[in-house]
């Protein structure tokens, strides 16, 4: 179903959203609150994310008599931080709709949030399916990336025997989880695992619990892992390393310029003709390639703008708006919905970094 059909669509749901007016939109303005980390180790991809919201609202605000305004706030990827950004938005600062968050347990405390207060959500960030009516994420799903990262360790690499090192959070769980299960029903197994915070900055214990244990792989599922790429090889120049799409950023490179030769991660698909068209326009606007982080992002909020725009923010025509979707044409490629717009599918691919460059593999 293309964007316009779906846009017809929703037309239909306005009369029972209450919504029966000339207008599509009543109110001039629609404040959205965009809760980020732009503080914190992974303020990066908060920065990402606002360079693809800024770009939206350039679309949105574009030849329409509805004016959009972005009002942001930090949540540092913290569930605390975050739970304080949606109050102060939604409270205090009285939006209309949220767009953002990202990190796991950042975007169960926020699904939690507006699932109590029904308001709209729409992230770029980690994506557990359906957490609630009144949240959607423009990612594909978590598990996704872990179940063909561990197919691709096993049946392509070889690796029989894998470590696991994870950030603790709701998004390092869903990793752990899915890779161990898809790794070890293939017959391999899991050696060790160790979990880590924040403010870790030494992993050098269960590193060595691994490699006695003969791992030949290690699976570091964080999106800053340049300190534990670079511990490991201190340690060991022949264990694989395996990582997620966080991986792909800067700061690796950066971090572990040696270390991360090698790395094998997953990264989903994005492909399609707007997609081409809004990556020299990001180019040029920022000066370099988006991150599929800014991509997502970009459309997240093109989605919810287009819904407020026809729904008038009515929570109710919102959800029959995007359970009628099925597919979506835009930055981050030809997004496909398996249930709505709660169930994304993309295609993962395998990468890695050669030659100090984030290549195919």
């Amino acid at each position: 179903m293309n964007n316009l059909m779906v846009l017809a669509i929703a037309l239909l749901f306005l009369v029972g959203c209450g919504t029966v007016t000339g207008d599509v939109v009543k109110s001039d303005v629609v404040k959205i609150g965009v809760p980020l980390p732009l503080t914190g180790n992974l303020a990066f991809f908060g920065e990402w994310m606002m360079n693809g919201f800024e770009l939206a609202l350039e679309d949105l605000n574009e030849n329409s008599d509805v004016r959009f305004e972005l009002m942001y706030e930090d949540t540092v990827c913290e569930p605390q931080q975050t739970s304080s950004a949606l109050n102060k938005l939604y409270f205090a600062d009285k939006v209309d709709a949220f767009a953002g968050v990202f990190c796991g347990s950042s975007v169960k405390t926020a699904a939690a949030f507006v699932d109590q207060n029904k308001v709209m959500l729409a992230s770029p960030g980690n994506n557990f399916g359906k957490l609630s009516d009144y949240m959607f994420s423009t990612e594909h799903k978590v598990e996704d990336e872990s179940i063909k990262l561990a197919q691709y360790a096993y049946n392509e690499l070889g690796l029989r025997k894998v470590g696991i090192i994870y950030f603790h959070n709701d998004w390092g769980l869903e990793h752990k989880r899915a890779f161990s299960k898809q790794f070890e029903e293939l017959g391999g197994s899991i050696t060790a695992v160790g979990e880590f915070e924040a403010t870790t900055r030494d992993f050098r214990t269960i590193i060595t619990k691994m490699l006695s244990l003969d791992s030949d792989g290690i699976y570091v599922v964080y999106s800053s892992p340049g300190v534990v790429f670079n511990q490991i090889r201190e340690q060991s120049d022949d264990v694989f390393l395996l990582g997620q799409r966080g991986s792909e950023n800067p700061r690796l490179l950066e971090i572990a310029p040696y270390s991360s030769e090698g790395l094998v991660y997953s990264y989903p698909i994005a492909e399609g003709e707007f997609k081409d068209e809004f990556v020299s326009r990001y180019k040029s606007e920022y000066g370099e390639i988006p991150s599929v982080v800014a991509l997502d992002a970009y459309d997240a909020l093109m989605i919810l703008g287009d819904a407020m725009k026809i729904c008038d923010g009515y929570a109710d025509c919102l959800v029959e708006y995007l359970s009628s979707m099925e597919s979506y044409s835009g930055a981050g490629g030809d997004l496909k919905f398996e249930n709505g717009i709660w169930d994304l599918y993309r295609p993962i691919q395998m990468r890695t970094v050669r030659n100090g460059e984030f290549v195919l593999v």
